[in-house]
């Protein structure tokens, strides 16, 4: 989130309400860390984007892809966002790490073998291929931390609180279930 318009100074407002269930089976709203709709978090990615392409690190069209991606499961899961962008982040700070060391991995026997890799990887840009893969290829991942969980709170047969594990700082609401202004 540091990435935003004035982030340093906003850093410390950026947050948003998300439903979750309390130990008595009643919904509570507790704040969270992080921005409070995709709208919010497509001005932050853009920063993000501006600095990727002024060093060269992925192409504009590798973070067009990956945005679109987020902003199809926005649209697609309206009262998703806790769990959209708790998994973006993760995507990005944890999860592409480990894309990118496969791919190397794959690039490295691909190359001694002599063998043509399905996805172009260019060692000194891993990151483009590292985003390619997050956008196209990673199914199984969007599939267990965003489409299964917002299929499941939309069903009624999970809540939100299911999901949403406060990686994130949580500011703790009112008794009365509210959420008390900074």
């Amino acid at each position: 989130a540091v990435f935003g318009p004035h982030g340093a100074r906003l850093i410390k407002r950026a947050k948003f309400e998300a439903l979750v269930m309390g130990p008595d089976g009643t919904l509570r709203r507790v704040e969270l860390a992080g921005p409070s709709c995709y709208r919010e978090w497509e001005d932050i990615f853009l920063v993000f984007r501006a600095l990727c392409i002024m060093y060269a690190i992925i192409t504009p069209a590798r973070l067009d892809r990956y945005m679109r991606k987020i902003r199809r499961l926005a649209d697609e899961y309206p009262e998703g966002w806790g769990i959209i962008y708790q998994a973006e982040a993760r995507a990005r700070l944890e999860h592409a790490p480990e894309v990118r060391e496969m791919l190397e991995e794959q690039h490295a026997t691909a190359k001694t073998n002599n063998w043509v890799m399905p996805l172009a990887f260019d060692p000194e840009k891993p990151w483009d291929a590292t985003f390619a893969q997050l956008t196209k290829g990673e199914r199984d991942y969007w599939d267990r931390y965003v489409d299964r969980p917002c299929m499941l709170i939309m069903a009624g047969k999970a809540s939100p609180s299911n999901f949403i594990d406060h990686d994130q700082p949580v500011k703790e609401p009112n008794s009365d279930g509210t959420v008390a202004p900074n």
